[in-house]
Parts: C-alpha cells; structure tokens; sequence
C-alpha cells in the first residue's frame, strides 16, 4: 500500500471470504446488496503502519 500510496484499500466479498479478510487484518462489515448477504471489507493504512 506505501508504494502505491494508497490510504485505503477496500474489497467486497460473500460468506465463504469473509473470515479470510478478517484475518488479515481487514475491517469487516455485513451489507445487503443486489447478490444478497455481502461484506464490506476494508484496511486503512494506518492500520498497517500506525504513525510513530
């Protein structure tokens, strides 16, 4: 994410995924879409390097 200066990156996933991304370190929240039951997954720079 540094070398491309992202401040955030954030994904979209089913039931099967989720967990996946939690572990990783992604915020993980429950949304309802047009496909059902889907999460918003998210990782903030920050998290991965908090400011010193």
């Amino acid at each position: 994410m540094h070398q491309l200066e992202l401040e955030r990156l954030e994904a979209q996933t089913d039931d099967q995924a989720a967990g996946f991304y939690r572990k990783i370190g992604f915020t993980v929240e429950p949304t309802e879409s047009s496909w059902g039951r889907r999460y918003l997954c998210w990782l903030n720079h920050s998290t991965i390097h908090p400011a010193t």
